[in-house]
């Protein structure tokens, strides 16, 4: 590893390992990190809540980036964002309160966002 460009790209990859891993341990903060369940079955079911919960953390915080890059108004703001979200990890947790209590009975007016704004000035991902 003596090329400095293959060592800072090896350790961009293993930075970004490890904060997927500390993210599914944030996600599984009980029982030490580890799936109970007494049947194959609870098993399955245990680790597809987890899956589901990260990927519905990973949606948030994709929303939430692609509100930001649509009210971006100037270019120069714009690619610096871009350049940062495409630089990082969705895997950003610190701002959700996993021992919570949430209530989804409410109905939420959702207004969409607009691919059209996100790629305007002919932004590419």
């Amino acid at each position: 590893m003596d090329q400095p460009a293959v060592r800072k790209s090896v350790e961009r990859v293993l930075s970004k390992v490890e904060n997927s891993n500390n993210f599914s341990k944030a996600i599984s903060h009980g029982n030490n990190q580890q799936l109970i369940g007494a049947t194959y079955r609870e098993q399955l079911t245990a680790e597809g809540c987890k899956r589901l919960i990260a990927n519905s953390i990973n949606c948030w915080n994709l929303l939430h980036l692609s509100g930001s890059l649509a009210e971006c108004k100037k270019p120069a703001d714009r690619e610096v964002l871009l350049k940062n979200i495409l630089a990082t990890s969705t895997h950003s947790w610190e701002h959700i309160n996993m021992l919570g209590e949430y209530d989804f009975s409410e109905k939420v007016d959702f207004q969409a966002f607009n691919l059209d704004e996100i790629f305007k000035d002919g932004a590419e991902i």
